[in-house]
């Protein structure tokens, strides 16, 4: 993984496209320029989110820093404020980081899909960065 310590605003998309629903149907257009930021409001860390997704895939693995993927550039943390799309559009997160999973069966986890996971998360052929996945014929990179 990168930066294990970098935090980062996760918000579900369920979410997020309520909000957009809800821009639409305001009886007035929002004024041009209007920024709204469709977020949490919270910061977690990236290792604290891999555990989380290790946890809910039934796979005990430890987590190390890989240099080559740590960029001087990355930002050291992300987080929104709602504020704006609270107030403009009556929206708030519904789903929390804790809940994202009650949708997927975390028992129909087969021991192939545990391995396939396992395998990945510990850089076989690929590499991980705690938030994002890249295809296999792109590294990710430093700007």
């Amino acid at each position: 993984m990168g930066h294990p310590d970098a935090g980062f605003d996760i918000t579900d998309v369920r979410d997020a496209c309520d909000a957009y629903i809800d821009a639409l149907a305001l009886p007035q257009p929002l004024p041009n320029g209007t920024i709204l930021n469709i977020s949490s409001g919270v910061t977690r860390s990236a290792q604290s989110m891999a555990h989380d997704l290790l946890e809910v895939a039934g796979i005990s693995a430890s987590l190390e820093v890989d240099a080559t993927i740590v960029c001087p550039s990355d930002l050291p943390s992300v987080q929104g404020n709602p504020a704006a799309a609270r107030q403009a559009l009556g929206w708030a997160l519904r789903i929390l980081w804790h809940e994202l999973w009650s949708s997927f069966s975390v028992t129909g986890v087969t021991e192939t899909g545990r391995k396939v996971l396992l395998s990945r998360l510990s850089g076989a052929g690929q590499r991980l960065n705690a938030l994002s996945f890249f295809p296999q014929n792109r590294q990710p990179e430093c700007v």
